[in-house]
């Protein structure tokens, strides 16, 4: 990729996962999920200095991790909200 090209995306990228992150920690924060909105506050730190060091290498990483994350958030995150809704039973 050329380096402007890298530039863009990390100029536009990186306030959009801030913006994304803190709305997904804040929701999390407010039904009292706290080690669901750390994790998530994680995830965006993680996110947004892979997204910082722009090159090729780091993109895949960001790949990576999203795959393990919406793994990882389909079963184990999200657990407490089918505790609280009763869809268990």
């Amino acid at each position: 990729m050329s380096k402007t090209t890298l530039e863009i995306i990390t100029k536009v990228g990186v306030p959009l996962v801030v913006i994304n992150g803190t709305y997904s920690s804040l929701k999390l924060l407010s039904n009292d999920d706290y080690d669901a909105s750390f994790l998530s506050g994680l995830k965006t730190a993680l996110t947004v200095s892979l997204l910082i060091a722009s090159g090729v290498t780091s993109y895949v990483l960001l790949i990576l991790l999203e795959i393990v994350w919406n793994y990882y958030k389909a079963y184990y995150l999200f657990e407490n909200t089918n505790e609280k809704l009763n869809l268990d039973e």
